[in-house]
């Protein structure tokens, strides 16, 4: 069962660069995904561990490619700027919980609606606003449909088991 289901995603991308607007699905197939962001080549996140700030999106591609994560890229057709990017993920220091997980500082920066908690909430959202550009997928089966049902309580787990690890 999917909550969100990608309409045409390219299992055959050329990667030039990255320059835009990107958000990032890694672990695309497993419950809960992760997310990242990144605008104009470089890569921001919010991990339970610490954060990703404004690393080259080139370093991330070679993680994703040398380990084979599976993962989703979604170009989003939205104007901002390095900065506005960058003092959003300033205000956290790592996903601690719900409040700070990896979608928040994301959503800030989205403009999206407090109400949404899940990734597929926040693709919902960018879909009806006709943000999304296009996507792809790396490491990912041609049978990959779309980000599976979760709950938000599977979230706050994955969250405290990686703070442990």
């Amino acid at each position: 069962m999917f909550d969100f289901t990608f309409k045409d995603l390219d299992f055959s991308p050329q990667i030039d660069s990255f320059s835009g607007i990107h958000l990032w699905i890694i672990h695309a197939d497993k419950i809960p995904p992760h997310i990242g962001f990144s605008i104009d080549n470089h890569y921001f996140s919010l991990k339970a561990n610490g954060k990703d700030n404004g690393i080259s999106t080139d370093s991330i591609l070679q993680i994703i490619q040398k380990k084979k994560i599976g993962t989703v890229i979604v170009k989003l057709n939205f104007e901002l700027t390095f900065q506005e990017v960058n003092e959003a993920f300033e205000k956290f220091e790592s996903a601690k919980d719900l409040n700070s997980s990896c979608l928040v500082p994301i959503k800030n920066i989205l403009n999206a609606p407090d109400s949404i908690s899940k990734l597929s909430e926040m693709l919902h959202f960018l879909e009806t606003q006709n943000t999304i550009y296009s996507t792809f997928g790396l490491h990912l089966s041609n049978e990959y449909k779309g980000i599976k049902s979760y709950t938000t309580s599977e979230i706050q787990q994955r969250i405290e088991k990686l703070k442990r690890c």
